[in-house]
């Protein structure tokens, strides 16, 4: 079985998460997608192009709305 290591921002982005309270659910409300596809994407299992950025915006816009500063 093959197991792929997920790129490093992966970990700061689920850190960062937890950090404020910020589930996979919440992540894909902002981002129009599914819970499944944001934990596919956070375990290295898919690497939809763009997706750093993509998750660091939401994250990002999620964190300011809980009346917090982006890391």
């Amino acid at each position: 079985m093959h197991t792929s290591i997920p790129p490093r921002w992966t970990g700061d982005i689920v850190k960062d998460m937890h950090l404020n309270g910020i589930t996979g659910r919440d992540l894909a409300a902002v981002l129009g997608d599914t819970p499944d596809w944001i934990s596919k994407i956070l375990n290295g299992k898919k690497t939809p192009r763009n997706a750093e950025t993509r998750l660091r915006t939401a994250l990002d816009i999620l964190i300011t709305q809980k009346g917090k500063s982006p890391p």
